[in-house]
């Protein structure tokens, strides 16, 4: 009996010191928490944290970087905390008040930041630090358009109404975590921010980036110009960058020895949005910069063109179900991504026109055409007049009874990298790549600024001029400097023929002050 006794204990002895042993690494024993014995204060180990130059929701696709950013740069940080995956079925966040994660640079310092899962069940949480700057710096001052940074934090849209004679100023439409997750104050110049959380108890995970001003740019594409062609040049400064819905544009003095008063060419700077789906209320949100893979291809009939079209959402086309037509046009030859994009559309059910649309234009490229079809039946979607050349294309499908709604499947990273022009190489950025291309003509008659036409002679130099205000050390944040390009004219006789240039153009547009909450 004493034996039997003896060993039973062994075996109640070892269970136990088998059970702790095998316990969960996220759970520690709490004797002084009464009923709620365990708790999940420590989480797993193998925390990591990535800075990343594009917008993914894949560790393993991060482009990382941790240095030389814009001080109005967008940093997308991701966190591998698969402890904090606690239940599979849903979007969780980190950075609650029990366990913050805070953001810190030169100029400002926040607690408040949540990063919101990339989905259910990953462990990858995704939020976007996006720096604002100094509120009321100038950052560029041409033509009679100032441009200033944010320089200020805040967590939703705001908005000026008036109430009993007076302005008030309001707060609304909390954005979604994937969109921003903070917004800080930079100094001018060079800086540093760091994202730092404290994941377990006792260990913190931390990264830090630098931001720096840069001398700006300014070269001609090519170092002689016939006085019949166009001109073209483009920009450099990823200082001028500032945090808008729309891409604003800026303004260069390009003169000539016959015109030294000469005239302002607008420029821009050229889109990066990532393709990154997001879910935000229950619905997911994709947005492509890059034809999808479930796209609709075809080419012109001359082979100029080749022509995408896909659908968002996707799936199934069917009845009483909103959509957005997404359209681009590449290169036939080299498949390079045009911008400037133009085009008239028509619409068909059944054979029949139900509806025109003309004079589309979007400047970076990406026709986005909202539709809802009420009923059933075959579609055709005829695009003519390409880039106003005269080009066409038509696609058909079918619009189901019923639709089914599918994510679309965007492009790997790799078809980025295999067609990005040269020089993008090397300055892409969160949002914007740092090229800001410009487009002017010449004339032996008299400058027109409204015509985007400058006075030359044969023989004459042209130069284009950028004042650039956010100038590096050893420069103070006060200081300017006439950033100057310069190239030869000649008047040869023979008149030069211009292919159409995926280049903005923009007739300037006098006393602009722009204001904006991103």
């Amino acid at each position: 009996m004493h034996k039997q006794i003896t060993l039973m204990g062994f075996f109640v002895f070892f269970g136990l010191l088998v059970s702790f042993s095998f316990s969960p690494s996220y759970a520690t024993l709490n004797f002084d928490s009464g009923d709620d014995a365990w708790t999940k204060v420590k989480k797993s180990t193998g925390v990591i944290m990535k800075f990343c130059q594009n917008e993914t929701f894949e560790m393993s696709e991060c482009d990382e970087r941790y240095e030389n950013y814009g001080w109005t740069d967008r940093i997308n940080v991701l966190i591998y905390a698969p402890g904090w995956n606690e239940d599979p079925f849903k979007i969780e966040e980190i950075g609650t008040t029990s366990n913050q994660i805070r953001v810190i640079t030169d100029a400002d310092s926040r607690g408040e930041i949540e990063m919101t899962e990339t989905g259910p069940n990953t462990g990858v949480f995704f939020g976007p630090i996006k720096l604002a700057g100094k509120q009321n710096f100038v950052m560029h001052n041409q033509n009679g358009v100032t441009v200033k940074p944010m320089g200020m934090t805040h967590d939703g849209r705001m908005t000026m109404t008036m109430q009993n004679g007076a302005m008030v100023m309001g707060e609304v439409d909390e954005y979604s975590n994937y969109y921003k997750a903070l917004m800080i104050k930079t100094n001018p110049q060079d800086g540093r921010v760091t994202v730092s959380w404290e994941a377990n108890e006792d260990t913190i995970i931390q990264k830090s980036a630098t931001y720096t001003f840069r001398e700006g740019e300014v070269h001609f594409d090519k170092q002689v110009f016939d006085v019949t062609e166009p001109v073209t040049f483009y920009m450099r400064d990823a200082d001028l960058w500032k945090h808008h819905q729309e891409f604003f544009t800026y303004y260069t003095r390009v003169y000539s020895d016959s015109d030294p008063a000469g005239i302002y060419v607008g420029v821009q700077f050229q889109p990066n949005h990532s393709h990154t789906k997001a879910k935000y209320g229950g619905e997911e949100i994709v947005h492509l910069n890059e034809p999808a893979a479930s796209s609709l291809t075809k080419y012109t009939p001359d082979g100029k063109w080749k022509t995408y079209l896909w659908w968002e959402p996707g799936g199934v086309l069917g009845v009483n179900q909103d959509y957005n037509l997404n359209l681009m046009v590449h290169d036939g030859k080299t498949d390079k991504h045009e911008t400037g994009l133009s085009y008239d559309m028509q619409i068909y059910l059944d054979g029949k026109l139900v509806e025109t649309r003309t004079d589309r234009y979007y400047v970076d490229g990406q026709g986005i055409e909202p539709i809802n079809f009420t009923q059933r039946g075959s579609v055709k979607i005829v695009l003519s007049n390409i880039f106003d050349g005269g080009e066409s294309v038509n696609f058909t499908f079918q619009v189901a009874p019923e639709a089914v709604v599918e994510q679309v499947v965007p492009k790997h990273p790799s078809y980025e990298r295999g067609t990005e022009p040269a020089e993008f190489v090397g300055y892409e950025h969160g949002h914007y790549i740092d090229y800001l291309p410009g487009k002017f003509f010449m004339t032996t008659d008299d400058s027109s600024q409204s015509q985007n036409k400058l006075r030359v002679s044969d023989g004459d130099t042209i130069y284009v001029e950028y004042e650039d205000l956010t100038l590096p050390k050893p420069y103070s944040e006060h200081h300017k400097k006439d950033i100057v390009a310069r190239a030869l004219v000649l008047d040869t006789g023979v008149k030069i023929g211009s292919n159409p240039e995926s280049v903005f153009i923009e007739t300037p547009r006098v006393s602009i002050t722009p204001s904006s909450l991103d």
